[in-house]
């Protein structure tokens, strides 16, 4: 799923900020800069806003390969459970569990 600048900064919002880094969270999220970012050759100012907040706080920003290298090192095997942008839950390699199989 790409998301377009209403999803984006709903996503990035302070509120949000704030609560992935009280609960120690991980976040991973892409767009195309296609989808409303840029309007009258200007990037969205709230983004913007949103993104330099974000830049200032104490976070481990790498790239994707980086952090899900780190990740899979760490973790016990089906430990840790991801939820998919459809809301489906996988075992973080993709696969959904054995109950969603099941009731699929």
């Amino acid at each position: 799923m790409v998301a377009n600048i209403k999803s984006y900064i709903g996503m990035l919002s302070e509120t949000n900020q704030d609560c992935l880094e009280e609960q120690g969270g991980t976040c991973i999220m892409y767009t195309h800069f296609g989808h409303g970012f840029v309007e009258d050759q200007r990037l969205n100012s709230r983004f913007a806003d949103l993104m330099t907040r974000l830049s200032k706080r104490n976070g481990w920003f790498v790239p994707v390969s980086t952090l899900l290298d780190c990740v899979a090192a760490q973790r016990e095997p089906y430990k840790h459970v991801i939820v998919n942008a459809t809301g489906g839950k996988t075992d973080g390699f993709g696969r959904r569990s054995s109950a969603e199989r099941r009731s699929a």
